[in-house]
């Protein structure tokens, strides 16, 4: 049971980096019901917790379980050995909570691995129960657990089969098959349970990350909670992003793309000129998309090594070995992601070629080839070479629930 339990349900923070694709983009409509939870919690002057990691920003709840090292990258330096990380990504997410104007309160959780996160869920609820924290309009969790709906059928009976459309109308019952995977009545599943349901006592709507697993049938867990809503992602258009893991517990939708650019004292993430992280906060390397801007093509994109192709194991166990044996550098987009693991002509490989012909390892930064067939880093599509990083993801959309429409 305990090896099944692993391919079922495994706790993480929104990825960074989302690459899956859909067909066509779908306008997103947030369920008014969600909208209106939304609105309440936005118009009262209570403040939104952000439950996440955190680097740079004071938690709440002290410094004994800061990690040692940052791990986001927020100036577009990323070196090979992943030594210019700049903070956490409860940092990015409460940042973008405060463009709001409400007043953000960082609450930390130790880690995301499942037994941790109902730890400090559970943590959360003895604050908010003792008073230790003043009552949130509202909790962000931007925090998967991401279960796969192909299992978790696996034990309902022919005819009873939850989609990925209609689970929204059955969250008992998914709730009620996760739990029966659980080791006995303090097992994790049962933790987050019982925390959930005490912060759902309290009447605090908790907004999570829907995630950026785009068509693959997996949902957050998260959102199958009472007083719960799943945020996805929407593109500048309107549309749902390829990214979003869309399904019927989806009930929010916002913006999640922020663009990091270089301003005097910092970068810059709302495009309001003025430094959202300092540099006494930032590491000083030179950033990836400056070191690469310009730079002819042919001379600056490397061939993927013949031995990448060798590798087993999963993508995960692929991923970390060419972090490790890959020099840093710039390959063709099909090549680096075949190494990678994702398969040719999926969802992901063709996504990211939407972006760019060429990637850089191990940032993941994606590049163009402009007119004169040098690289370019415009993700904007303005010419503005401030640019240095990207992120786009639902774990951003999530904290930015409250930015005006």
């Amino acid at each position: 049971m305990k090896a099944k339990m692993k391919t079922i349900i495994a706790a993480s923070l929104c990825a960074l980096f989302a690459h899956a694709a859909k067909a066509a983009p779908e306008q997103a409509v947030s369920d008014p019901a969600a909208e209106a939870v939304v609105q309440r919690a936005c118009a009262s002057d209570k403040p939104l917790v952000v439950f996440d990691t955190f680097y740079i920003m004071q938690p709440k709840n002290g410094d004994k379980t800061r990690p040692n090292s940052p791990g986001l990258d927020f100036n577009g330096d990323l070196g090979p050995d992943f030594g210019n990380l700049d903070g956490d990504h409860g940092d990015l997410v409460a940042t973008v909570a405060g463009f709001s104007g409400k007043r953000v309160i960082p609450y930390q959780v130790v880690s995301v691995y499942p037994n941790s996160l109902a730890a400090g869920l559970q943590n959360l609820a003895d604050d908010l129960e003792k008073g230790a924290i003043e009552p949130p309009a509202a909790i962000i969790a931007s925090i998967i657990v991401p279960v796969d709906i192909d299992v978790l059928n696996e034990k309902l009976p022919s005819g009873q089969k939850l989609t990925m459309d209609n689970i929204a109308q059955h969250k008992g019952r998914a709730l009620e098959v996760l739990l029966s995977y659980d080791h006995g009545n303090d097992g994790f599943l049962h933790n987050l349970d019982r925390a959930m349901r005490r912060i759902a006592a309290r009447n605090i709507p908790v907004f999570v990350a829907a995630g950026n697993t785009g068509s693959d049938p997996l949902f957050n867990m998260l959102a199958l909670f009472s007083g719960t809503y799943a945020v996805g992602a929407v593109d500048p258009d309107g549309g749902k992003t390829a990214f979003t893991s869309d399904s019927s517990l989806v009930s929010v939708w916002r913006n999640g793309r922020f663009m990091f650019k270089t301003v005097p004292g910092g970068v810059d993430i709302n495009n309001d000129g003025k430094p959202d992280f300092t540099d006494a906060q930032l590491s000083h390397g030179e950033p990836i998309a400056v070191h690469y801007n310009g730079r002819p093509v042919a001379q600056a994109v490397q061939a993927v090594p013949d031995w990448t192709r060798s590798i087993g194991g999963g993508q995960e166990r692929k991923i970390q070995f060419m972090n490790k044996m890959l020099p840093e550098g710039v390959y063709p987009i099909r090549d680096l992601m075949l190494a990678y693991g994702y398969a040719d002509g999926s969802g992901n490989m063709i996504q990211s070629l939407k972006q760019g012909a060429f990637m850089h390892h191990p940032s993941l930064t994606i590049f163009k080839e402009d007119a004169q067939h040098n690289l370019i880093f415009d993700p904007e599509g303005s010419g503005d070479r401030r640019q240095v990083a990207v992120y786009n993801a639902t774990s951003f959309a999530t904290p930015n629930i409250c930015a005006p429409k």
